[in-house]
């Protein structure tokens, strides 16, 4: 011949990237079955058995104002659909990474701002994202364990300024004490009954589930029990997180996740929840 039959540079310059893409593809596959983190928020009702209510991006340190407002509205009409009842709502973080307390905050102020009365109480010791944000100066009657010791009955919260017509109230833990878990079991039923009559809105927050017991504590004498998880954490965490509160006889209202980067994903789950 002419010209040699082989090698054909052509010929083998495709089949270089035939080959190139099957083992991308491949890798990319194995790589999905075997990562155990939540890639994508259309993951949790196969997950953790309720429905996703919310998708935010990284929750701001400046409240609900920076949040979607489409999500935001939503989310506050779905864990408060009857104004006229007070309700008792707990958002329940599977990690820290969540930021749980900064979404209770800007909730809580989403609320006081539409003319609720409300009172934000944290379970974490000396929570950091909810004192520096209110800049609560604590006393000897408005901390969580004063109120606790009195079963609500001491009407003295540390108070926040919220523009609107409501009230933002804040009850954070600040005293360090071996019998702390037993004296949320014991007076947290009592305080909440009192804090019923005073606030339209009760807003809890925990600690990590899997880290603490507060949640599984508190979620039997809440009316509405949110899961909140960061986007990357992983599935069996949210998977554990949802068992364990299932133990206790309570199913989660649905979950909310953060730390969601693209504007896309954010406006495609507030499509799917809304009506």
């Amino acid at each position: 011949p002419s010209s040699p039959v082989a090698p054909s540079p052509v010929f083998d310059a495709v089949l270089a990237a035939v080959v190139a893409f099957v083992l991308v593809y491949l890798a990319k596959l194995l790589l999905a079955i075997f990562d155990g983190r939540l890639r994508d928020p259309e993951q949790v009702p196969l997950v953790s058995g309720v429905p996703l209510l919310a998708v935010f991006p990284s929750v701001p340190r400046l409240g609900a104002r920076s949040l979607p407002a489409a999500a935001t509205g939503f989310l506050r009409s779905a864990l408060v659909p009857d104004a006229t009842r007070s309700t008792a709502v707990l958002f329940s973080p599977v990690d820290a990474a969540s930021r749980a307390s900064r979404l209770a905050l800007a909730m809580a102020e989403s609320f006081a701002r539409s003319g609720a009365d409300v009172l934000l109480v944290t379970t974490t010791l000396r929570d950091p994202d909810i004192v520096e944000r209110t800049s609560y100066r604590p006393t000897s009657d408005n901390t969580l364990e004063a109120h606790l010791k009195a079963q609500g009955q001491q009407a003295s919260p540390f108070y926040v300024k919220v523009e609107g017509p409501g009230l933002l109230a804040v009850l954070p833990s600040w005293e360090p004490s071996h019998d702390s878990s037993e004296l949320l079991s014991y007076g947290l039923r009592d305080a909440l009954h009192s804090w019923r009559e005073q606030y339209d809105v009760i807003v809890i927050v925990t600690p990590p589930v899997l880290e603490a017991a507060d949640a599984v504590t508190v979620a039997p004498l809440a009316d509405r029990t949110v899961l909140v998880v960061s986007k990357g954490a992983t599935r069996r965490d949210l998977s554990t997180a949802s068992g364990l509160l299932r133990q206790r006889d309570v199913v989660p209202s649905g979950v909310v996740v953060t730390g969601v980067r693209s504007a896309a994903a954010v406006e495609r789950a507030a499509a799917r929840a809304g009506p």
